[in-house]
């Protein structure tokens, strides 16, 4: 087995373990701090404080429109978080 075939494997391996340890301890709803309001304008598409995150804002908007409903808005944008993380 060469190193190429280990380092892909050992890399799945860690996004599989960090993927599980971030999915068991996602949060469902929002926070007081600044993910709470992430995830506000993500999921309306409006302007955050200044420093911003557009890309964060946009990719959360399309997690948001995925929701089944909008009382979930807030964990698929934290789903998203824990996904980008993972990887």
């Amino acid at each position: 087995m060469n190193f190429r075939n280990w380092n892909l494997r050992l890399g799945w391996f860690s996004f599989a373990i960090s993927l599980l340890t971030y999915l068991l301890t996602v949060e469902p709803t929002a926070r007081y701090w600044d993910c709470s309001e992430y995830i506000a304008t993500s999921a309306k598409l409006q302007v955050g404080h200044p420093p911003g995150a557009p890309f964060f804002q946009m990719v959360g908007a399309v997690f948001a429109i995925l929701a089944p409903s909008a009382d979930y808005i807030a964990l698929s944008v934290n789903m998203m978080s824990v996904l980008a993380s993972a990887f």
